[in-house]
């Protein structure tokens, strides 16, 4: 097949491709998931097609919330527009989710198949940075689970640090009970009642030899 040739080919795929789009090729249907396989794949839980297009679907947990990870091609195998794969993503979720593509480092990068891959964020979730005419800090949203960031410094530093989703929740119930242990332990240590210099008064539960003394910001002290 000669260059003219194979333009003349590319044209009328192209032209199909359109058609079909423009089209729509009818509403989207469910279908059985594939058998499992090994990695990712294997997690495949969901399947739609339309007679154009199949795409497949798995849940992903993350630290913003479940992600829904799909993975689209159509029935040549031929390259997706960006409206096409917006249109998918409209078709399947809603106009109100947004979705991203990843263009990974290249020892995360996996090109094995033509396929094509998107990941639909939380419900409510907008990134912090747009194009759109909305200030992107301000009205920025995130699911409860990446709000807590922001106040609770441990949770921050398990981010920052790589930990992943399982890591993390695991370490929030073992610190929880630790606290649940130091709370146990100083229900048997007798409280103590001081007047600071500043008038303010406070109840101090701790072990004796850790109680304030006179001369350190306190004035009275009774057990």
């Amino acid at each position: 097949m000669n260059r003219k040739q194979r333009r003349a080919q590319q044209s009328e795929t192209r032209k199909f491709v359109e058609f079909k789009f423009n089209n729509r090729m009818g509403p989207f249907k469910k279908e059985k998931p594939p058998k499992r396989g090994e990695g990712w794949y294997g997690e495949l839980s969901m399947a739609w097609s339309n007679g154009w297009y199949a795409v497949l679907g798995r849940e992903v947990p993350t630290i913003w919330g479940v992600v829904i990870h799909l993975c689209m091609r159509n029935l040549p195998g031929s390259s997706l527009h960006w409206n096409e794969k917006q249109w998918i993503k409209e078709q399947l979720y809603g106009d109100a989710r947004t979705a991203i593509e990843v263009y990974p480092d290249a020892d995360e990068l996996v090109d094995q198949a033509n396929m094509y891959h998107l990941w639909i964020l939380p419900e409510g979730f907008q990134l912090p940075f747009t194009i759109a005419d909305r200030n992107p800090v301000q009205d920025h949203k995130v699911p409860d689970f990446y709000k807590a960031m922001r106040n609770d410094p441990l949770l921050a530093r398990m981010v920052e640090v790589g930990y992943s989703f399982e890591q993390i929740v695991l370490e929030l119930v073992q610190d929880r009970e630790r606290l649940v242990d130091r709370i146990m332990k100083l229900e048997f240590i007798a409280p103590y009642k001081f007047k600071a210099t500043n008038g303010i008064e406070y109840i101090w539960r701790c072990p004796d030899h850790l109680v304030p003394e006179k001369g350190m910001g306190v004035t009275d002290e009774a057990g």
